[in-house]
């Protein structure tokens, strides 16, 4: 942090990324705000992938400009002030990009360039598609949840192979007694289906709001 809310983002051997906030927000606009800074990444990613399909279809490019804009939620005070909103509500809300291209290939060659680079553009479809995030408490009870659901389904996967055995499957000499034995490791051994159980209500009660 270099000031009241001015930081320095380092990617490699790159000058830094420098961010602010606007007055408004408490902070000195000696910087793009990270909001603004998402939509010249998307611009960025558009405008690269527009001029690598207009190479691909042999179609020289004299112009090309983005303009983009956004419709963004804030708490205020990034709920430090205590106001709350629900996650849908936060972030962006509506994203606008104007794209002018031409070059020497009709109308529709140039809308079709764009369209493709909009399609296969890693930013873009990072934006329209839901992301997980390694700390996301959701995406941990999900992780824990799948572990416990395959436990319990190697149980049952026992079980059945007991029962269709029939009584030759209750003999420790039968094949399904080491599935029978093997399951139950799955299950007990750390961490365990209690564990991971007590965990997720423990998860979910913390996401619950009071």
């Amino acid at each position: 942090v270099d000031g009241q809310y001015r930081t320095l983002s380092y990617v490699g051997q790159h000058a830094p990324v420098v961010v602010d906030e606007p007055p408004h927000l408490f902070g000195q606009d000696t910087a793009p705000a990270p909001g603004e800074i998402v939509l010249s990444a998307l611009g960025g990613c558009l405008a690269v992938g527009i001029t690598a399909v207009a190479t691909w279809k042999q179609v020289k490019l004299s112009k090309l400009e983005l303009f983009l804009e956004g419709d963004i939620g804030n708490p205020a005070a990034w709920g430090a002030g205590g106001a709350s909103k629900l996650p849908a509500d936060m972030g962006f809300q509506a994203i606008r990009v104007k794209v002018e291209i031409e070059g020497d290939a009709p109308r529709e060659v140039l809308d079709e360039i764009v369209q493709h680079a909009n399609l296969y553009s890693p930013v873009a479809n990072s934006m329209r598609n839901p992301i997980a995030f390694a700390n996301d408490t959701e995406f941990l009870i999900d992780v824990l949840d799948a572990r416990a659901h395959a436990s319990e389904l190697s149980l049952r996967a026992a079980q059945s192979a007991v029962l269709h055995q029939g009584a030759r499957g209750y003999l420790m000499s039968s094949a399904v007694q080491r599935r029978v034995r093997e399951s139950h490791f799955v299950a007990i051994v750390t961490p365990a289906i209690k564990h991971l159980r007590k965990e997720i209500a423990r998860l979910s009660a913390a996401e619950m709001p009071a």
